[in-house]
């Protein structure tokens, strides 16, 4: 039996937990750091990037748009959505002192991406999965659970929700076409498969703030047309 009730998977189509701007700033975050780690000749070829993010990077990136957003999204209360989420799984008291992460990943096809099925290890307590972007812009990329002797394929609308506690056998099926993003709420010592993780700098947040800043600038600023 998994902990706080949880037996097998929960899976909910719209959750509200975050805002549709909020899942797209998570997406153009993800597009940045691809790009920007690309340069590095070991990721020049990936097709898969998973990065950690402390929650002060988070804050830093998503508090941003909480002047435009009502009080159920801002960043405050959309962290103590993702401690909820994942305490709701997990099987240890918060007492224990037990702390989650937030992790991003992006999966391009075609490649040979799929995850056999398995158990999460001792490293896991509770994995919440929220989808980032909308299931047609990539093709593939479905969890699956085998539960009671069946497939469960699970839908990835944008912004739903699927969590699940370790001894839960499940897969995902390969990208065949287009990037398939999503937001991880995970335990802390979760490693996400070890190798290759992007663990965000304070660089790499200036930067992309930077970078965002000059886009709003540059939509902001009428085009002059130099012909006449």
């Amino acid at each position: 039996m998994g902990g706080g009730g949880f037996s097998t998977f929960r899976y909910l189509e719209s959750p509200d937990i975050l805002h549709e701007s909020q899942l797209q700033l998570l997406c153009e975050w993800i597009d940045f750091m691809w790009e920007k780690t690309a340069l590095l000749t070991e990721n020049a070829d990936r097709v898969d990037m998973r990065l950690t993010l402390s929650e002060e990077q988070l804050h830093t990136i998503m508090s941003a748009l909480d002047s435009s957003l009502e009080d159920k999204y801002k960043f405050s209360n959309v962290s103590e959505k993702f401690e909820s989420l994942f305490h709701q799984v997990s099987h240890l008291p918060r007492s224990r002192g037990i702390g989650y992460k937030v992790a991003l990943r992006a999966t391009r096809g075609p490649t040979n991406s799929c995850i056999d099925f398995h158990c999460d290890g001792g490293y896991a307590t509770s994995t919440s999965q929220i989808p980032l972007n909308s299931p047609a812009e990539y093709k593939g990329g479905q969890i699956c659970f085998f539960v009671n002797d069946h497939l469960h394929f699970v839908p990835r609308p944008l912004g739903s929700l699927v969590q699940h506690p370790p001894n839960v056998l499940h897969g995902v099926t390969q990208v065949t076409e287009g990037t398939r993003k999503s937001l991880f709420i995970v335990d802390q010592y979760n490693g996400l498969g070890e190798n290759g993780v992007v663990e965000l700098t304070s660089d790499d947040v200036a930067s992309y703030v930077a970078h965002r800043a000059l886009v709003a600038g540059m939509k902001r600023t009428p085009v002059v047309d130099l012909t006449k």
